[in-house]
């Protein structure tokens, strides 16, 4: 259902009739209105396009209501003349669909409501009422069967209706008289529409005149669409009836969506479209023609049209075509235009135009028009193709007469192309060709498919091969119309293929040859070709294996590996596989498979192979492995690595176990390759005596044990046992040596170190301190570390760095006393070292130190971190430290880091102890800190003035033992020192010794607080105490610690809070951020005080203010606006938002509706009435300098502001800091200015405590809903804001906003009217 917004209630006299003409008269110009400015619309609006192939041709239907309004109009008017002179029966053009035809339905019903009011003016009680002039009117328009027409009451009773509302309902007049209009069974079932006409009907009871629209179902259950108006008929002021009248407007509903139908085709349209006018100018645009124009059809709509002056051009200097079309002389103009338009770009435009008629007149160009530059520039392109080609393109007719033939064709039968055109096939080739053709051609025509032909003709006594392509050739219909012939002369490759297939025959022979299987396969895997091996080893026939696949000749195990072996050949170029052909009976044969990528003849990429038998090489490599596993098996069954090697100094290996692997860290096929050296792996220290050892057993041919160190793959050195013999020929001469090599180093380095771990653990459980444990660590260092360079660095907390605590000699010679380690010195191994608990190994100089720990020919060495402790650093000059040694410092490392865990764990149970001691102090001061604000809350509580909340505050801090004087001042005028204001405590000899200003070394504590607005914080007096200041005079008032906070409220100051304590480190960060909040509560209730005084006061100080280039919102819309505003009033709601109300004088109520709706800061706005300038309530988020002035304890006056600024005057208590005051608005408003100010008398004593005494029974938010409603016109009569308008405006429900008005009210009522013993309740 659709409810139009109603109209304005026109107030009536029914004294006279001087209200009809004015009324009728305004109904009329109202109706011309839209008619000149809607008539064209509408018939631009109503246009449909039907598509076809070339040219567009377009269809346009309208209502020529723009060239007959004047006519019309006259007549309406000349009706209201008889209105005025009291003749009711007029004759108006009602059954018009455009708007003349609206207005005049207004105009008739109009006079129905006339009739009907003086039809009731003229019966009184007790008498029969003569005929009024308009009764016959009025019956006439009752039952007009056009309307469907009813009386009610004034309380909407249905007292009658006309025959054509009764055909909607399944009832008579009878059983609806009497019953309300809203439950009639013209609503039923609708609740939605009942609730609307309930509401209707009470409001046309006031005297309103209300129009509505709905959609109901009738009798039959059809849905249809009403529109109406309720119009109330009034006697002596007072309404007595209600007049309902409607019509059905179904089919004008269904008029409009087809109308929005046609407009969107119209927009969807490809092609463009559009309406000139006479002069060619556009009227109407299509959205496709605004995007060849790259803009919008309302920015092409009355540009003059690039066609259009082309048309004009294209004439014969005598004759404008366009005028000719405009005029009538000529049906259409169509054609195609090449040039670069305006905004567009370089197009050709296939176009046409015709004239469109309205009604026998003019009305306009319809133009449609096609961007064919695509399509001429592919034609272009393809007659290129076939006028270039060697290849004969000819188009015949459906009876075989050449239509077309490109240069190829005319020279291929030796004719110019002119001269072909027009023969047949039977003119150019012999008879029996021809009919061969014509036959062809005929099965195309037929069937409508192409065909491919190869056909041999005789040219110049040769024989010549052709392959012809033939394909239907069809019309823009689809019909085919004749035949598209392109020919080829492939008498060479036809040679060439002979020529192949006999090469193919023999190539064949050659292949069947062979015994091996022969293959070729296409890219997909598909055999394409095969000897006669294939079919004789697999058992399938050729038939069979054309039609199979590669992988189709193997299992399904092995499937993946063949895809895997194509694949390789298409990336490799090549691929070998050893896989089981399965031949037709299920029989495995082992065969090998080579194959090698090629190319077709024809450019493609192909697979060739050879697969070969390998039946009788598997079954010898099988017996061959068999040998080797089991002596692969018995020599990795031998712990350690066996060997075969020369008796040479260098050991060269033979052969080598996988064992070599646990042993050395290498493969086996890296000794055995010789790629490493064995002779170079041994430790020096042990070669001689190895080389000594092998071959004095040698000599004597007896076994040989040794045990020798080497170097690791990794870089480690290994202890090695090892166990071997000679091996002699029959002559008795060294062959090789062989032997078995065992890995035994970790039996050595455990042997050592259990030994040194056992007595290093033994002692560490006896220190007591950190340097006892480096001492003895580093003694256990120098037995088992093979290197004498070691130190131990510990970290120290106080000086943050890593001290070398213990080291050996070698160790501080090398550096001439080791160098500490600043805590984040990036550029040292140690502290890098210790920050990332990472072990740093370095090996030949490898890594540089900032410290310089790798200099002097030190290029090995390791550093191993002491867990959170320190860092356990061992250095070599001579080689690197191998495994085992680095093993052994971690080992030893951990040792030491669980004794020096020991040792904090103690002294972290100790500092634990003292934590705790420390907790509980700072515990009891904040329970003693919360106690002595929460006193002072209190204090604040029953403060009226400043000198009290300022006084209150000093003597409740002193009340603590721990605070010794407290004092409260304020800057002098000039910012250059502080004058105390209020003080307590012992103390006050102190103020007298000191300057609080900053000429001091070291400003004393309240200056500093007041000059920067932040906190500060001295934790001990004695602290600096040799600079001159105010240290001195407060040590000889037993002062040891302060802190002085800022009283600010908003930016604007208060002066300062300054406390002080009998003892050093009173005062920290938990005292800075509560007293800093004391600040803001003291500097609060200063701020509500002033305020309520204020309030309370008849004597008050104005200040008059200037703001030149406001940025506030009444500022920024009057200059927006060009209007002048003036503040109304401010209500503040529980959330972040302020609502305004602002009256605009001299400007369009809709202009400020624009700045308002442009502002991101206004969340909603409202015009509440436009009687005396435009009052609006506006709901913001921009700091308001009402806002301001308000919170800051003033009393708006007047702000008034216009395009030049923005005056206010507000109303301050008398003891307000007026300097103070302006430098708190600058902050936000640089421009403000003090224009004047005085001492004014407001005799608001008695009302403000009326108020105050009033409000002090609501709560904010029932004020809050009060105060808006009063400034938004709600108690207003009539009301200038509705309860829902005003629930929508809270942001919470009609009922919510009722309950706290109703609540609201009570309470303003009690207050006024109860009685004492009502108050006691």
């Amino acid at each position: 259902m659709r409810v139009r917004v109603p109209r304005r209630s026109v107030g009536r006299d029914r004294s006279g009739r001087g209200w009809h003409w004015p009324l009728a008269v305004t109904l009329v110009a109202v109706g011309s209105v839209l008619l000149a400015g809607t008539g064209g619309a509408l018939l631009r609006a109503l246009a449909g396009i039907a598509g076809g192939d070339g040219v567009v041709p377009v269809l346009v239907v309208g209502l020529a209501v723009d060239r007959d309004a004047g006519g019309v109009i006259d007549r309406l008017i000349e009706q209201v003349r008889r209105l005025e002179d009291g003749d009711y029966d007029i004759d108006v053009p009602t059954d018009r669909d455009d708007r003349v035809g609206q207005l005049a339905t207004e105009l008739d019903e109009l006079a129905a409501t006339l009739a009907a009011a003086d039809d009731t003016n003229g019966s009184t009680e007790g008498e029969t009422p003569a005929p009024p002039r308009g009764e016959s009117r009025f019956e006439a328009v009752f039952e007009d069967p056009r309307m469907l027409v009813g009386l009610l009451d004034p309380d909407g009773t249905h007292r009658r209706s006309n025959e054509t509302a009764m055909s909607y309902i399944d009832a008579d007049q009878e059983a609806v008289a009497g019953v309300p209009f809203w439950e009639t069974p013209w609503w039923a079932g609708h609740e939605d529409a009942q609730a609307m006409i309930r509401e209707k009907v009470e409001r046309a009871a006031t005297g309103e005149y209300v129009s509505y629209e709905a959609d109901l179902t009738d009798a039959a259950g059809e849905r249809f669409s009403r529109e109406g108006t309720i119009r109330p008929v009034t006697e002596d002021g007072a309404v007595v009836s209600l007049v309902v009248s409607a019509r059905d407007v179904t089919e004008r509903k269904e008029r409009e969506r087809e109308l929005e139908r046609y407009r969107g085709l119209v927009n969807a349209m490809r092609d463009s479209a559009s309406i000139y006018d006479a002069d060619g100018r556009f009227e109407v645009v299509n959205q496709a023609l605004a995007n060849f124009y790259r803009t919008t059809p309302e920015d092409l709509e009355g540009t003059q049209s690039h066609l259009v002056e082309h048309v004009r051009e294209s004439g014969d200097g005598e004759t404008d075509p366009y005028r000719e079309l405009v005029d009538g002389h000529r049906d259409e103009i169509r054609g195609e235009y090449e040039s670069t338009y305006p905004e567009a770009s370089h197009a050709v435009v296939e176009y046409r135009m015709t004239r469109l008629t309205v009604d026998g007149e003019f009305g306009g160009i319809v133009g449609v028009a096609r961007d064919v530059t695509q399509r001429r520039e592919q034609e272009r392109r393809l007659r290129a193709i076939v006028e270039n080609t060697s290849n004969p393109i000819y188009i015949k007719d459906r009876e075989g007469n050449y239509q077309f033939a490109n240069e190829a064709s005319a020279a291929f039968f030796g004719l110019d192309r002119d001269e072909l055109v027009g023969k047949t096939d039977r003119d150019l080739f012999d008879e029996e060709s021809a009919a061969s053709i014509r036959e062809d051609d005929r099965e195309i025509l037929e069937t409508g498919e192409s065909i491919v032909i190869d056909r041999t003709r005789r040219i110049d006594g040769e024989k010549a091969v052709f392959l012809e392509n033939k394909y239907p050739f069809r019309d823009e219909n689809g019909e085919i119309v004749g035949i598209i012939g392109i020919s080829r002369d492939v008498t060479e490759r036809t040679e060439k293929e002979r020529e192949l297939e006999r090469y193919r025959e023999f190539t064949d022979d050659i292949l069947d040859a062979i015994d091996d299987v022969f293959y070729a396969l296409d890219r997909d895997g598909n055999l394409t070709r095969w000897n006669e091996s294939l079919p004789a080893v697999t058992g399938y026939d050729d038939a069979a294996i054309a039609s199979m696949h590669a992988t189709d000749f193997f299992t399904e195990a092995d499937r993946p590996d063949i895809e895997a072996a194509i694949d390789e050949v298409r990336e490799t170029g090549r691929a070998r596989e050893e896989v089981d052909f399965l031949t037709k009976d299920g029989e495995s044969i082992p065969h090998e498979f080579v194959a090698t990528r090629v190319q077709t003849p024809d450019g493609d990429p192909a697979i060739a192979g050879i697969g070969r038998n390998v039946t009788e090489r598997k079954e010898r490599e099988e017996q061959l492995r068999e040998r080797e596993r089991v002596l692969s098996t018995l020599i990795d069954n031998i712990p350690g690595m066996v060997y075969r090697c020369a008796n040479e100094p260098d050991w060269p290996f033979e052969f080598v176990s996988e064992g070599c692997r646990d042993v050395t860290g290498y493969d086996p096929e890296t000794i055995e390759d010789g790629d490493l050296i064995w002779g170079e792996e041994v430790v020096d220290d042990d070669t001689d005596e190895i080389w000594t050892t092998v071959q004095d057993a040698v000599e004597n041919r007896e076994p040989f044990q040794l045990t020798y160190r080497i170097e690791d793959a990794d870089g480690e050195r290994r202890w090695l046992w090892e166990q071997g013999r000679g091996v002699f020929d029959d002559d008795g001469d060294l062959r090789v040596l062989e032997g078995v090599i065992m890995d035994v180093t970790d039996r050595k380095e455990r042997e050592l170190a259990l030994q040194s771990l056992h007595d290093a653990a033994r002692d560490l459980i006896g220190t007591e301190t950190e340097n006892d444990v480096a001492d003895l660590v580093l003694d256990v260092a120098t037995e088992v570390v093979d290197t004498p360079g070691v130190g131990i660095y510990l970290l120290d907390s106080e000086t943050n760095t890593l001290e070398p605590t213990a080291f050996t000699d070698t160790f501080a010679d090398l550096y001439d006393g080791p160098p500490a380690v600043t805590v984040g010195d990036a550029d040292s191994l140690v502290w890098n070292t210790f920050v990332t608990e990472t072990r740093t190994i370095v090996e030949d100089g490898e890594a540089t130190d900032g410290t310089g720990l790798f200099d002097d020919g030190v290029r090995n060495g390791v550093l191993v971190p002491i867990g959170d402790h320190g860092v356990f650093v061992a250095l070599s000059c001579d080689g690197r430290l191998d495994a085992t040694t680095r093993q052994l410092v971690e080992t030893l490392v951990a040792t030491t880091e669980a004794a020096l865990d020991r040792l904090e764990s103690e002294a972290a149970l100790r500092e634990r102890d003292a934590e705790l001691k420390a907790q509980n102090e700072r515990l009891r001061r904040q329970v003693k800190i919360t106690e002595i604000i929460r006193s002072v809350d209190q204090s604040l509580i029953g403060a009226n003035a400043r000198e009290e909340i300022e006084r209150a505050v000093c003597e409740r801090l002193v009340t603590d033992d721990t605070i010794s004087f407290a004092w409260i001042g304020a800057l002098d005028p000039d910012e250059e020192s502080v004058t105390a204001r209020q003080w307590a405590g012992e103390g006050e000899s102190y103020l007298d010794a000191i300057a609080a200003d900053g000429t001091a070394a070291t400003p004393e504590p309240a200056w500093q607080a007041a000059r920067t607005d932040s906190p500060v914080i001295v934790e001990n007096v004695v602290d600096d105490l040799q600079r001159k200041g105010w240290r001195k005079p407060a040590l000889a008032n037993d002062f040891h610690s302060a802190v002085a906070v800022p009283l600010v409220f908003d930016e604007y100051s208060y002066g300062v809070l300054a406390v002080y304590a009998t003892e050093p480190g009173a005062f920290g960060d938990l005292e800075r951020s509560v007293f800093a909040e004391l600040g803001e509560s003291v500097a609060n209730s200063i701020t509500a005080a002033k305020t309520r005084q204020a309030l309370h006061a008849e004597t008050l100080l104005e200040l008059e203010l200037r703001f030149e280039d406001a940025d506030d919102l009444l500022a920024r819309i009057a200059r927006e606006a060009d209007s002048r505003v003036e503040y109304e009033g401010l209500a503040t709601g529980s959330d972040d938002d302020d609502r305004i109300f602002f009256v605009a004088h001299d400007a369009d109520p809709d202009a400020v509706r624009d700045v308002l709706d442009g502002l991101v800061s206004v969340s909603d706005s409202r015009l509440i009435s436009d009687a005396d300038g435009a009052l609006f309530e506006v709901t913001t988020t921009a700091p308001l300098v009402a806002a301001k002035l308000v919170s800051h304890g003033g009393r708006p006056q007047s702000i008034t502001a216009d395009h030049t600024g923005m005056d206010v005057v507000v109303d301050l208590s008398t003891g307000t800091d007026v300097r103070e005051f302006v430098e708190m608005l600058q902050e936000d408003h640089p421009s403000v200015e003090l224009v004047a100010r005085r001492q004014v008398e407001r005799s608001t004593h008695t009302r403000r405590e009326l108020v105050t005494t009033l409000f002090e029974t609501l709560t904010d938010r029932q004020r809050e809903v009060l105060e808006t409603a009063y400034l938004a016109g709600f108690f207003e009569q009539p009301r200038e804001t509705t309860g829902e308008e005003l629930a929508a405006m809270l942001g919470v429900s009609q009922p919510t906003v009722n309950r706290h008005l109703r609540l609201a009210q009570q309470r303003l009522m009690e207050q006024l009217f109860a009685t004492d013993s009502e108050d006691s309740r």
